[in-house]
């Protein structure tokens, strides 16, 4: 195990855009008893491939070993689906604020906001993790973006 590790943490910072090395890793770590190492692995898998299944139930599986029930059923549901939709980015980066992992959390809405740049929960999401942060005039700004988008949403139909 320690030198599948070994040879899994060098693979990722020789190739740290492939989401297959990181999904490994986040096995490797959950194996050697590190649950939280495994998620922060299967967490940037995701942000290189939202869609990436194994990460997906990986990390679903490693949520319901800790107790987690909702981000369990989240990520088994993304993984069901095989798309990750905004809500499912919001709710892996709820998530990860919900641990502390502000940096990881910031992946997925940047991932988000790329995507599905018109839909204003993921500025409402933004705004959280600013308020986390504690830039309360950047999560203003988010929250503004989310008000206008509702209004123009609102408008059109």
């Amino acid at each position: 195990l320690e030198t599948a590790m070994h040879h899994l943490e060098l693979a990722v910072r020789l190739e740290p855009r492939l989401p297959a090395a990181w999904v490994n890793l986040g096995v490797a770590r959950f194996r050697a008893g590190d649950a939280e190492g495994a998620l922060v692995a299967y967490g940037r898998a995701l942000v290189i491939e939202p869609r990436h299944s194994s990460a997906l139930t990986n990390m679903a599986f490693v949520y319901r070993k800790l107790g987690k029930g909702d981000e369990a059923r989240a990520a088994l549901l993304a993984a069901a689906h095989q798309r990750a939709s905004p809500f499912t980015l919001i709710a892996l980066a709820d998530a990860e604020m919900a641990r502390g992992n502000l940096d990881e959390a910031r992946g997925y809405l940047n991932r988000a906001r790329r995507n599905y740049r018109k839909q204003p929960e993921v500025y409402d999401a933004l705004a959280r993790l600013e308020r986390r942060r504690g830039d309360s005039m950047r999560a203003s700004q988010y929250e503004k973006r989310a008000d206008k988008l509702r209004k123009n949403q609102a408008s059109e139909s």
